[in-house]
């Protein structure tokens, strides 16, 4: 099994988008307004955007803290490469990761889960599952607390657009700081083609 993900995670970025188109046509013929409702007020949009300062500034400090070597590697020595994440990565990784396990997988096990706490968990134990090509324990703790953090956004917005946002910051800042190292694979390997580094 780590044979076959070693060899092929570089050929897992067609396959992806493939399966987030046919699940985007799919919400498309059930209910084409679900994906893209908003629901947020004031007092929600102001929690939501303390949760993700909080989140935000914990990663930055862990990197700082444990992980010295690591702070800021990518802006520093990759520049190129890191304004390229900062622009594309909401487009060619947040959109299809949340189709998948936040717009449809919400929806589609609701009703086997529940609505509240054990659909958290078990949507961040599948997203979390879901980076296990790349074949660290790192990626899957933070993917799976991530995970559990977007449930959360998802459920009390039901909004595709907000928990977008909420993923695309996560992820700039982590590959800002220098979490990324341990997902520099599929997407990240894509655009360091791009950048010409």
């Amino acid at each position: 099994m780590l044979t076959f993900l070693q060899r092929s995670n570089k050929g897992l970025f067609l396959p992806v988008l493939l399966l987030f188109t046919a699940v985007t046509i799919w919400l498309g013929f059930q209910d084409p307004g679900i994906a893209f409702r908003p629901r947020t007020s004031p007092p929600a949009l102001r929690r939501w955007g303390a949760k993700v300062c909080v989140t935000g500034l914990a990663m930055i400090g862990l990197t700082a803290l444990v992980f010295p070597d690591l702070f800021l590697q990518l802006p520093r020595e990759q520049t190129r490469l890191w304004l390229l994440v900062l622009v594309l990565y909401p487009l060619l990784s947040v959109a299809p990761q949340e189709t998948i396990y936040r717009t449809f997988f919400m929806q589609r096990y609701a009703p086997l889960f529940g609505p509240a706490a054990g659909m958290r968990w078990i949507n961040a134990l599948a997203f979390g599952w879901g980076h296990l090509f790349f074949l660290n324990w790192a990626a899957l703790v933070l993917s799976g607390i991530g995970g559990l953090l977007l449930a959360d956004t998802w459920q009390k917005t039901k909004s595709f657009k907000w928990v977008c946002i909420e993923h695309a910051l996560y992820g700039q800042i982590l590959f800002t700081c220098g979490l990324g190292r341990w997902f520099r694979s599929g997407t990240l390997q894509s655009l360091q083609v791009l950048s010409g580094g």
